[in-house]
């Protein structure tokens, strides 16, 4: 992992499950996989980590998306919530995405 930051911040982004980075070695995205664990635990890191511009998602099943929304009222979120910085990304959505993808690669010419 790049050191992009203060050792202690470095040390708390470490948690995350997926991190993609720019060019100049920067947080561009920080994905939590939420397949069995406490939304509320992500949630917290990318509280920790909201000063970095950059994309925060929630990966989880369709089901648990209505706990996401009800945590995300949760007034230690507020500034998350009303900045509109995580977002949840269904299992479904993500494999729709992916075969997307891979039909565009298949394409000849993309105009």
């Amino acid at each position: 992992m790049p050191s992009y930051s203060y050792p202690q911040i470095v040390k708390r982004s470490s948690t995350i499950d997926t991190i993609w980075f720019n060019e100049r070695n920067m947080p561009h995205s920080f994905f939590e996989i939420e397949h069995s664990t406490d939304i509320q635990n992500s949630l917290l890191k990318f509280n920790d980590l909201q000063d970095f511009y950059a994309r925060m998602t929630i990966v989880a099943d369709i089901k648990r998306k209505a706990e996401f929304e009800y945590k995300m009222h949760f007034h230690a979120f507020d500034d998350l919530r009303l900045n509109k910085r995580v977002s949840f990304l269904s299992y479904d959505s993500l494999i729709k995405q992916y075969e997307m993808e891979e039909e565009k690669q298949l394409l000849d010419f993309i105009l």
